[in-house]
């Protein structure tokens, strides 16, 4: 899958833990639905991770509000900065209000 925009292409891939990243959760969900790194010329990089399934369809509600979210942040709010709005993201308090959370990890995880 790739979605691009104003110069800035999602490309669906593994994402490197141990390097900056972000991490995506999904209210009501125990583990991180997705996973978004900087790729190479204008890119991201996007991993979709479904995890355990919800009855009535909402895993896949969730996963359609990750997707959602991932384009609105990173490909339409802000094109000049696109990784600087998710870095925003994830420190605001108004994360809060939205089911779907930004969590920042600038050195990657240990």
């Amino acid at each position: 899958m790739e979605t691009q925009d104003a110069g800035w292409k999602l490309v669906e891939g593994p994402v490197d833990v141990s390097k900056e990243h972000f991490k995506l959760e999904y209210e009501g969900y125990a583990n991180p639905l997705g996973a978004v790194a900087k790729g190479r010329w204008r890119t991201f990089t996007v991993e979709y991770r479904p995890g355990a399934k919800f009855p009535d369809g909402a895993t896949l509600q969730a996963m359609r509000e990750i997707k959602k979210d991932i384009n609105s942040c990173l490909l339409n709010e802000n094109r000049f900065d696109p990784w600087g709005n998710a870095v925003a993201r994830a420190n605001s308090v108004t994360k809060s209000k939205s089911k779907v959370r930004w969590y920042y990890y600038p050195h990657g995880e240990t």
